[in-house]
């Protein structure tokens, strides 16, 4: 199981791609006004690299079945056993959800945990209908503007509206010309 996971991280997160994007987060998080400097920067953008690892491994557990037909190199489609991947994924949202709440206040707790809701509702929506994989693509991408207002200071800000929405309109646009082979 180590080795699979090792073989996850490695194929799926410890990637130039998903660098860039953590990079890109960070980056409309400054612009929408969140302070990544001083003592608190590192938990800030450990927070953020959580995040997405933690929606990557989230997404990809959903998105077996597309995975099995499309990508059947991919780890998870190999591995005998997906309760492990489960259980990290329960334990991310665990250490999310404390490393939110306690360096960030309970109301960013509250928010996360409206967002992980969201996403249950928006994974279930997904599963009981022939949603297309642009339109599927496009919504999940949801997350990392949400990521952005989860960390700005005043997240109904102009700045940090446009900051969100500029980060989405820039994934969107690289999604759909990637050819969403996510």
């Amino acid at each position: 199981m180590a080795s699979e996971l090792a073989a996850y991280l490695r194929t799926r997160i410890a990637t130039p791609r998903i660098g860039l994007l953590w990079l890109v987060v960070i980056a409309a998080c400054l612009a929408s006004g969140t302070s990544i400097d001083g003592p608190r920067s590192g938990f800030t953008v450990a927070l953020l690299a959580l995040l997405i690892a933690q929606f990557r491994l989230w997404d990809d557990l959903q998105d077996l079945a597309h995975d099995r037909a499309h990508h059947p190199e991919r780890v998870l489609v190999r591995t005998a056993r997906l309760a492990p991947f489960r259980f990290l994924l329960a334990l991310s949202f665990a250490a999310g959800l404390g490393a939110l709440t306690m360096g960030e206040g309970a109301t960013r707790g509250v928010v996360y945990l409206l967002l992980v809701a969201a996403f249950v509702a928006l994974y279930l929506f997904i599963r009981s209908r022939k949603v297309s994989r642009l339109l599927r693509n496009q919504l999940v991408l949801i997350k990392y503007p949400a990521f952005v207002s989860m960390f700005a200071p005043d997240p109904l800000h102009p700045r940090a509206l446009a900051a969100a929405i500029l980060l989405y309109l820039l994934l969107s646009a690289y999604d759909a010309r990637d050819g969403n082979s996510r």
